[in-house]
């Protein structure tokens, strides 16, 4: 009998050094992979809408700086400086 293997795909996530530690260390110490453990969240996402609200509240409400910080943007417009 032949199982059924999904087809798996690379995605690629850009971190912060302190996003990357922060998982490598947490998958670690569960014995665990990276991989799995991001799965696992996605899976959450895709079947816990109270956890989909917050992550959407987290995008869309949070301030301003904090929403920057998770869009991966490095530069922060000081607004004393104009």
């Amino acid at each position: 009998m032949v199982k059924y293997s999904p087809r798996v795909v690379r995605f690629s996530l850009d971190l912060d050094v302190e996003q990357k530690n922060f998982l490598r260390l947490y998958a670690a110490k569960n014995e665990l992979s990276a991989s799995i453990v991001l799965r696992a969240m996605i899976y959450i996402l895709e079947t816990d809408i109270e956890f989909s609200n917050r992550i959407l509240d987290l995008i869309f409400l949070a301030p301003e700086v904090e929403v920057e910080d998770l869009d991966g943007d490095d530069e922060i417009e000081d607004i004393d400086a104009e």
